[in-house]
């Protein structure tokens, strides 16, 4: 048996290295450079080609491996189909573009696919709208028109908030003050008033994993701009975070670095707590179908930083998911879950934020807060066990 879980583990690294490797070509040369050589829909089947190889591998080890070890290939296998749906999306809805349906359309059969699958192709559609968007000569955000931002258009939202802050990176704009503000009044100018978060939110995802040296310097114009908006681009940090190659290998160490990289990257408590929300953020809503790979985190990791971000990510991802699916079985699977070694550790961090979030998320948006406010911490309406 030790021989045979020996020559999984060397699959695993030889696994792990050639997702790493594609995840580099893809940061260098870039899908969009892809697809101009070979065509968009030709680039969309190679890379999904290979996804989907990575995906299954990962998904027969995991099928192999007992007890934890086979959770964290779960795991694995978890990122790659959210990261394949989301670069697949085109193809998912039967448009190679992702653009010549028109947008309704393409909603209605992303939601066709079942909510795990909806979720990230319908983030998917919203990034390619954008990219068709930029290369027309308008707005990244000029396709949503006046859509308000409801449950079901959100990831269309964020989607095209992820091509606005990558095309921004790849240009000198980012790096001023200036610069910043005028991408920001760019993209409310196309969207809508108060939707600045998402976009700040997604800037701190892919500066964290393309643009690492610019984090400080980003975080700390933003401030300067407003300090709400640098809570959402450490957020967006955290979920970078949880993205990156760097911890993908699968091993109960990967979690733990991570956690302290979101407490130790940011220079103030509001950063700090941020980064972990969003990092526990990305964690939920990826997995929110296998609670128990949550469940290992928590057994595993030690200290995540701060207990209350922790559960403030956890619960925002749960209440991202019952506005765009609404409470499916995954989710109703999610709140029920237990883990008894956890005792009340799994009922303070998950179970009971995750339950009065859902109950408060109607209050909340009476009370001015909306959708785009679960990009960023935010404490409780109240304490546990304090009553409305």
């Amino acid at each position: 048996m030790n021989d045979f879980v020996e020559v999984l583990q060397a699959m695993s690294h030889e696994l792990v290295g050639s997702m790493m490797d594609l995840s580099s070509s893809m940061a260098m040369f870039g899908a969009r450079q892809l697809g101009a050589v070979v065509g968009e829909a030709s680039s969309r089947r190679a890379m999904g080609a290979a996804l989907q190889l990575l995906q299954q591998s990962a998904a027969a080890v995991q099928a192999a491996l007992p007890g934890e070890a086979g959770s964290d290939w779960r795991e694995l296998a978890n990122k790659l189909e959210a990261f394949g749906l989301f670069q697949q999306a085109p193809l998912w809805v039967g448009d190679a573009q992702g653009t010549d349906l028109p947008l309704e359309e393409q909603l209605r059969r992303a939601s066709a696919l079942g909510g795990y699958r909806s979720v990230w192709t319908a983030e998917g559609l919203g990034h390619a709208n954008a990219e068709s968007a930029w290369e027309t000569g308008r707005a990244p955000g000029s396709f949503l028109g006046s859509r308000g931002l409801r449950g079901a258009s959100l990831p269309l939202y964020t989607g095209a908030a992820l091509s606005s802050a990558g095309r921004l990176l790849a240009t000198e704009e980012a790096r001023t003050r200036e610069g910043l503000e005028r991408w920001l009044t760019l993209w409310e100018g196309n969207t809508r008033a108060g939707y600045a978060g998402l976009a700040v939110e997604a800037l701190g995802l892919v500066a964290r994993n393309l643009y690492p040296h610019l984090v400080p310097r980003l975080a700390g114009s933003l401030a300067a701009l407003a300090p709400v908006l640098a809570e959402y681009f450490w957020h967006g940090v955290g979920r970078g975070l949880y993205f990156a190659p760097t911890h993908a290998l699968p091993n109960s160490d990967s979690h733990r670095r991570a956690f302290e990289k979101a407490w130790r990257e940011p220079p103030d408590e509001a950063g700090r707590r941020n980064a972990t929300a969003g990092l526990a953020w990305a964690l939920a809503l990826v997995n929110l179908r296998h609670p128990e790979i949550l469940a290992g985190v928590l057994r595993r990791s030690g200290d995540v930083g701060s207990a209350e971000a922790f559960a403030n990510g956890v619960a925002s991802a749960v209440v991202v998911w019952h506005e765009i699916v609404g409470r499916d079985v995954h989710l109703e699977a999610f709140l029920a879950y237990r883990s008894p070694d956890l005792g009340g550790l799994w009922s303070d961090l998950v179970a009971g934020p995750c339950e009065e979030a859902l109950q408060d998320s109607q209050l909340r948006l009476r009370q001015g807060f909306g959708l785009a406010d679960l990009f960023r911490f935010q404490p409780p309406l109240r304490k546990r066990g304090a009553g409305p």
